[in-house]
Formats: structure tokens, C-alpha cells, sequence
């Protein structure tokens, strides 16, 4: 694995593909190719000689990472990673030690005080009267900060080479060693853990959350939002969003379907963290829709 770099992700298209091509393999068509790789069309393929042998989850090892190579990966969102704070904990998974790394992720301890964050929380409104025979469920969405000050996993990226059954494997590794890291003494303060994954996209690489709710507020692209304003811009959208009651139920059915669902590229992430504890109390990401997952002290 020696001088094989982290490949750089997928780029998203804006414009989707043509009636009929299978979804994966414009995927493939639109992800630049790792080293060792040709981009021919739709399909990546592999110089002759390069061997992914070395990509056994057998022997694999975590370490601390170096800043210089995790600052500009590419996230599972498609955006470069920010450089990690002077206070995170920050780890990558290697085929072996001193190798290059093939999935990272950060920890950082959350700070009610200086730290306000915002999610919207899925819930229902009921509408019913007995007389005239009504009862409607309709989904909505209310801005809130429940989870201000709770620690953070984040910062998620993957080698383009790993499949999803090593890449289950390479997150399951790394969130071994990051829960066994920061389990809070006893006496410490009783606060969750998160993990907000990336929304869907459509085939075009738009978020269709932000096509029906956030654009209407923010009138940039929402990559290039994100690009502007940087790791804190969720904190600035919030601003801007509604304090009220949203109903969801009038959003398109595109948007609805959305809510609460990962990307494909973080499913492998999603099952990994469910297997350690965390799950989905109905906080998703301002933007996207993403599901914000939550791993409490005393269970879930």
C-alpha cells in the first residue's frame, strides 16, 4: 500500500444520465479514478499488476493520523475534509503500519456553552375531530438545538477501492478503537454521541430537501454554500430557516422520501454504527435531510 493515496471520491453530476443506464454505472462514470486506475466511460479499470490483496480486513491496524493526511480528503459527501481541530481526536485504518490510509474519521467533545448547533426533528402533527369523523396524521419538521453540546463523530472518508463489505469492516475497526477512546469517565457529564450522515442525492447530484425547503431561504447552490461558509454553515442556514412549525406533508413526495434516509456512499457507515449502539431518534441535517444518529451513555 506504500505510496498509494486516499483517491479523491466521486465527483457529482449535474446532469443526469440517460433513460435506461443502470444508476451505478453512471456512479462509476462520474467517480475520478484512484491511482492505478483508467477511466474508460462508465467503468473504472484496474492497470494490469495493481493488487488489492492488501485490502484484507486481516491485519489491518489503526493509528492516530497525521493532519497533513487527512486535511483535503474527500468526505463521503463529496466535499474535501476541513483540516481537524487542534482538539480532535483523529484516526485512519491501514492495511499495515506507516501505510497509506483507507478510511478515517474524527472525534470532538462537544461544548454546550460556546458550541449552539441546529437539526430539524421529524415529529407528526394530528388533526381530529370526533363530529366531523376527522382524524389526519401529517408529517412535520421543527428547527431545534436537542443535541447542542453532545460529542461528535464526524469527518468520515473512504479509499475509492474499498468495497461496501471492506468498508463496513475498515469503519467497524475505526469505531472500536474511537468508543474505546472516549468513553467518559465515571462522574462525567451524561451526553450523547452523534454522527450526521450525508442526505440522498438525486441522479443530477442534487439534495432534494434542499431543492424543496432550504433553497427557498439560502439562495446558493448548496455545494457551494457549504464551500463558502465551511464546517459551521449549518449554524448560519439556521438562521435563516423558519423557528415555526414546517409541514413536511407538503413537501414534494421527492423530498418527503428523502427525510431521514443516508447516501449510498454512507450505508456502509450507517451499519457499522448501528452495530455499536447508535440509532436514529428523527434529527436529520439542515440541509440535506441526512439522519443524525445518537449513541447515549445509558443505551439507546
Amino acid at each position: 500500500m506504500e505510496g498509494r493515496a486516499l483517491a479523491p471520491g466521486r465527483k457529482r453530476c449535474r446532469t443526469a444520465g440517460p433513460a435506461g443506464v443502470d444508476r451505478s454505472r453512471r456512479e462509476a462514470a462520474c467517480r475520478t479514478p484512484g491511482p492505478g486506475e483508467r477511466n474508460h466511460g462508465a467503468t473504472v479499470h484496474r492497470r494490469r499488476g495493481s493488487d488489492m490483496s492488501d485490502l484484507s480486513p486481516a491485519g489491518w491496524t489503526v493509528e492516530a493520523a497525521r493532519a497533513e493526511e487527512v486535511a483535503g480528503m474527500v468526505g463521503l459527501d463529496g466535499c474535501a475534509l476541513p483540516a481537524p481541530d487542534a482538539d480532535d481526536l483523529t484516526w485512519v485504518v491501514r492495511a499495515q503500519p506507516g501505510g497509506a490510509a483507507l478510511a478515517t474519521m474524527r472525534w470532538r467533545r462537544g461544548n454546550s456553552d460556546t458550541d449552539l448547533r441546529a437539526w430539524f426533528r421529524l415529529g407528526w402533527a394530528v388533526h381530529a375531530a370526533d363530529d366531523l369523523k376527522l382524524f389526519r396524521r401529517q408529517r412535520t419538521l421543527l428547527l431545534g438545538h436537542d443535541l447542542t453540546g453532545a460529542d461528535e463523530l464526524y469527518g468520515f472518508a473512504t479509499a475509492a477501492e474499498l468495497g461496501e463489505d471492506r468498508a463496513t469492516a475498515a469503519w467497524a475497526a475505526l469505531l472500536r478503537v474511537a468508543l474505546q477512546a472516549v468513553t467518559p469517565a465515571l462522574g462525567d457529564e451524561v451526553r450523547p454521541c452523534i454522527a450526521q450522515l450525508p442526505g440522498l442525492r438525486d441522479d443530477a447530484g442534487l439534495s432534494p430537501v434542499w431543492q424543496a425547503l432550504g433553497r427557498h431561504f439560502h439562495a446558493q447552490d448548496l455545494d457551494a454554500a457549504q464551500h463558502q461558509h465551511g464546517p459551521g454553515w449549518e449554524r448560519h442556514m439556521a438562521t435563516l430557516l423558519p423557528r415555526h412549525l414546517v409541514y413536511a406533508s407538503l413537501l414534494p413526495a421527492t423530498a418527503q422520501g428523502a427525510l431521514g434516509r443516508a447516501a449510498a456512499s454512507a450505508q456502509a457507515l450507517r451499519q457499522a454504527l448501528v452495530q455499536v449502539g447508535f440509532g436514529w431518534r428523527g434529527h436529520v441535517g439542515l440541509a440535506d435531510g441526512g439522519p443524525v444518529l445518537e449513541r447515549w451513555p445509558s443505551g439507546f
